[in-house]
């Protein structure tokens, strides 16, 4: 399956949702997972760097891409695993990628829950959305609310945790 994790805001867990989403797939599930990071940022790749040091058990094959890279390659290399999880940016790579996905998982921010802030957000994703079912009609897609916690006190706490 072709997991694509986007949307059209940034900084609300998209990266969160796919590293771990690949994670449990390929630790979990036992399933060989190809990990796509086809945002800029390269966040993607940083986490897993970061957690493979302390974590060498975690089995992702990581790439990053861009642009029409993306289509080439998956298309490429998708019988090699059994799940690929792309990652990615608010731009074209959404196109992109959305253009071979199984599943859309589009994370939004719950600072946008004024009405007019979420409307305006549904909307986009309505046309984004419409768009792609266009050419990709097996595309079917998720979405959930982040509540991202900015409470000192919280941040203490997940810090203690770690």
């Amino acid at each position: 399956m072709i997991y694509v994790v986007g949307g059209i805001e940034s900084e609300v867990a998209k990266t969160t949702t796919a590293v771990n989403l690949a994670i449990y797939l390929s630790m979990q599930m036992s399933r060989d997972v190809l990990l796509i990071d086809a945002d800029p940022s390269q966040c993607s790749t940083n986490f897993i760097e970061a957690r493979k040091k302390h974590t060498p058990d975690c089995h992702l094959k990581l790439v990053r891409l861009n642009g029409e890279e993306i289509k080439q390659q998956v298309l490429k290399h998708q019988s090699e695993y059994d799940d690929v999880v792309i990652d990615c940016d608010v731009g074209e790579n959404l196109k992109y990628a959305m253009d071979l996905a199984s599943r859309l998982i589009i994370p939004l921010s719950d600072k946008e829950l004024h009405l007019w802030g979420l409307v305006w957000n549904l909307t986009k994703l309505e046309d984004l959305i419409a768009a792609s079912l266009k050419r990709n009609k097996a595309l079917k897609s998720y979405s959930f609310i982040i509540s991202k916690s900015v409470e000192e006190q919280d941040e203490l706490y997940v810090i203690k945790a770690l």
